[in-house]
């Protein structure tokens, strides 16, 4: 049963063959489909693993910068009773604390510990005593005051508490008090935020929601590619192939001479390549392999051309006259294809373009401005 479950959760995560198989038919054949596909199977298993050990490393990284942090505080049955101060080079240093009033959560205060200054009158005293004088005020008329009242009372309190903190700065270490003015308990933890594994939870779930998304991005992206240069070399197979019979040759010929006179780095002569060896060993029929090679691309002007030669592969002449119209037809629909990208091109650096008239304009104005 689990073996079952980790098998249909692997198909799903890395893809399924049949739905590999269905895209990338019309680009590979059965020798090489398989290979293909396991190779799309391992990069894919391979952009899993670096995300979640990525993940895994910062998430280490930001747990023990926290628990670094955690040495310049002196804890205390679970609470902070003493910060260290900083060095003069590093200058103050502000924490986030969490105020805890009778073992009640009450607010977030943000203390400041400046560097060590040894003076003779501090100011902790004095701003302790008139923190005192203040807590003791409020919390007679605390008995007097609503619920929000009290609230923002205690606010307050917290508040005065770390202004009269973040004034000190006599003795290595910041004591906070351990009560209020009115004897209640306080107590001071550190505040946990947690945003930054947070965030970094969601951007490793967002990366894996893209990597499963696009699993089989790469295979459509081969198969368009393939397509593209079927479209790009077919003219010049036609051409070539018109040439070859005019100049006397039988059809056998001509497509084995034209499969082989192709370019090496192109994916339609390597697979009229293939089709020729295979001819050649089989002793099948070139003009079928065509046909079905070309019903595979699904590139209509391939599956068009080949089925001229299908059909009058036995005609000689008139053969030679349907693929020069057929050629001609080509070489017009490419020119018309290569317009377009040039025109989409044109419209895709549009938006630099205008980045840089406005970045021409500020540069311009800039000293005028500056002088008004």
């Amino acid at each position: 049963m689990k073996h079952s479950i980790f098998n249909g959760l692997k198909k799903k995560l890395l893809g399924d063959n049949k739905e590999y198989k269905r895209r990338t038919e019309l680009i590979f054949d059965e020798k090489v489909r398989e290979e293909y596909i396991e190779k799309q199977k391992n990069r894919n298993k391979k952009r899993y693993i670096f995300l979640i050990v990525s993940a895994a490393i910062l998430t280490l990284i930001l747990c023990l910068s926290n628990a670094f942090y955690e040495e310049e505080f002196v804890m205390k049955n679970g609470h902070i009773t003493c910060i260290q101060r900083p060095s003069s080079q590093e200058g103050a240093a502000t924490y986030r604390l969490s105020v805890f009033d009778s073992g009640k959560e009450t607010g977030i205060v943000s203390v400041t510990v400046n560097p060590k200054i040894d003076t003779k009158n501090g100011n902790d005293e004095k701003s302790g005593k008139n923190g005192e004088k203040t807590d003791a005020s409020d919390s007679k008329n605390a008995a007097e005051t609503s619920k929000s009242e009290k609230a923002e009372k205690r606010r307050t309190e917290c508040e005065k508490i770390a202004k009269n903190l973040s004034a000190s700065t006599e003795g290595a270490f910041l004591i906070l008090p351990g009560s209020f003015a009115d004897g209640r308990q306080l107590e001071f933890r550190k505040y946990n935020e947690h945003s930054g594994i947070v965030y970094l939870c969601l951007l490793t779930i967002a990366g894996l929601l893209i990597v499963y998304s696009a699993r089989y991005k790469t295979a459509e992206n081969d198969a368009k590619n393939a397509r593209d240069d079927i479209e790009k070399e077919l003219p010049g197979f036609i051409n070539s192939l018109v040439l070859l019979l005019e100049a006397g040759l039988v059809l056998s010929s001509a497509l084995e001479k034209a499969a082989c006179a192709g370019k090496r780095n192109s994916y339609f002569y390597e697979r009229l390549s293939n089709i020729s060896e295979k001819v050649s060993t089989t002793n099948t029929s070139f003009v079928r392999e065509l046909v079905d090679f070309s019903r595979k691309s699904g590139v209509r002007e391939f599956v068009r051309a080949s089925g001229i030669i299908a059909d009058n592969f036995e005609l000689g002449s008139e053969l030679c006259e349907k693929l020069s119209a057929e050629s001609e037809i080509l070489w017009h629909t490419r020119k018309k294809s290569v317009i377009e990208k040039g025109h989409i091109a044109e419209t895709k650096l549009t938006i630099p373009l205008v980045i840089l008239l406005l970045v021409l304009i500020l540069v311009t104005i800039a000293p005028a401005m500056m002088e008004m």
